[in-house]
């Protein structure tokens, strides 16, 4: 273990570990990253939750529909 004599200046250093814990600067940060991956998440799971039923109700039959429909006829 170190001892305490070669930290530069012990009270300056233990004033500046105090202030930086109490520096909540970065928290909100840190919370808009957080929030930001839950609505990620939740974004995440409704796409994969949805994917197959929005694929086979809305894409197919628009895929069978464009694909039925005639082109018009060249005069």
């Amino acid at each position: 273990m170190l001892p305490c004599r070669t930290l530069p200046d012990g009270s300056r250093y233990l004033g500046k570990l105090r202030e930086f814990w109490r520096d909540e600067s970065a928290a909100t940060a840190i919370e808009y990253a957080i929030l930001a991956a839950g609505i990620g998440g939740t974004v995440a799971a409704a796409v994969y939750t949805l994917g197959g039923i929005v694929y086979e109700d809305y894409y197919v039959k628009v895929l069978e529909a464009v694909q039925s429909a005639k082109p018009p006829a060249n005069p």
